[in-house]
Parts: C-alpha cells; sequence; structure tokens
C-alpha cells in the first residue's frame, strides 16, 4: 500500500474520532429481541403495541416509529415483567422509535428476564419439545399502577 493510499484511508476514518458509528457509541451492550411491548405517552391515556427490535441496560429500540417528538416522556411496559418503566424518546431512525430508560435498572431487568425465558426455553424444550412462551399483556391498554 502506497503512502498515499494510507493517508487517505485515515482521512477517510477521521470522522470516527468526532461522530463514531451507534456500535461504538453505546455505553451498554446491545441485545437483538423480538418482544411485544407496550407504549404509552405519558400525557395520553391508551397504551400503542409495538415490538422491541434491541435492548440494552440503557434503553431500547422498538418498531414501528411513535410519532411523538423526541423528549417525550413514556411509560414502557414488557408481558407481565415490567410494567409502566419511564423513559424518553431520544430519536426516531427508519422505521423505528429509540428511547432511554430512567433507570439503567429496568434495561438489566428485561435482560436478566430474557436470559431467565431462554434458559427456562431450553430446559423446556428439551424435557418436552415443547416451547414455552412469556404472558404478554392484553389489548392496547396498559395495566392501571
Amino acid at each position: 500500500m502506497s503512502t498515499l493510499q494510507v493517508v487517505r484511508r485515515r482521512l477517510s476514518q477521521l470522522h470516527m474520532l468526532f461522530s463514531p458509528p451507534p456500535e461504538l457509541r453505546r455505553a451498554h451492550a446491545r441485545f437483538t429481541v423480538n418482544l411485544p411491548i407496550k407504549v404509552r405517552e405519558m400525557e395520553e391515556g391508551d397504551a400503542q403495541s409495538r415490538i422491541a427490535v434491541d435492548v440494552s441496560d440503557g434503553g431500547l429500540f422498538f418498531e414501528p416509529a411513535l410519532g411523538v417528538p423526541t423528549g417525550t416522556l413514556v411509560e414502557v411496559s414488557v408481558g407481565l415483567f415490567l410494567r409502566n418503566a419511564r423513559a424518553t424518546i431520544v430519536s426516531h431512525r427508519g422505521n423505528g422509535t429509540a428511547l432511554l430508560f430512567e433507570s439503567p435498572a429496568h434495561g438489566a431487568a428485561i435482560r436478566a428476564w430474557l436470559t431467565e425465558i431462554a434458559d427456562n426455553d431450553q430446559d423446556h424444550e428439551r424435557r418436552t419439545g415443547h416451547i414455552f412462551l412469556p404472558e404478554q399483556p392484553k389489548g392496547d391498554r396498559a395495566a392501571g399502577g
């Protein structure tokens, strides 16, 4: 590789110092999921069904996008496990919306729950040949509380 090619390559990578790609900016590892959730804008009464496509201790990304501005406060419910966790909408990308949990404990709890489900699925499937599916909230209204 010539010196000129090396310089060009280094210059093309310079932007990463100031604006690294998302996977290098993450404070927490992200895990790909396909998880039904309920999202309710704090100012609205009705929860809307969405699908979380990735989750971390800090937040999650779901599809389809929620038509609210960034900075909007929302409550998120995941199955019967996590109910009305407060979060802030931080961005809209493509067909989805990213949110940041008020407490990293919410994302850590989801991750732990998913790990437990995966372990139970493997154990249950080994014993019975059937897959265990966690119960999800019914309808489009979040449980009160």
